[in-house]
């Protein structure tokens, strides 16, 4: 079981889910999520150090407010 929970959080690390999306891509899809899961999402790409996205999902941020 621990096997196949631990292959699960590979498959969705932020590393191999973005993995070849664009800039326009991801900004667009972060135009789906409301505030809160741009946040958390902004916390997961921090502790991925994944810095250029965090930028990305913060200009999403600051143009709604």
């Amino acid at each position: 079981m621990d096997k196949d929970i631990d292959r699960f959080y590979e498959l969705i690390a932020p590393e191999l889910f973005f993995k070849g999306w664009s800039d326009a891509e991801f900004v667009e899809w972060c135009g789906t999520g409301d505030n809160t899961e741009l946040i958390n999402l902004l916390c997961i790409l921090e502790q991925h150090e994944m810095f250029e996205l965090c930028a990305l999902v913060m200009g999403v941020l600051n143009k709604r407010i």
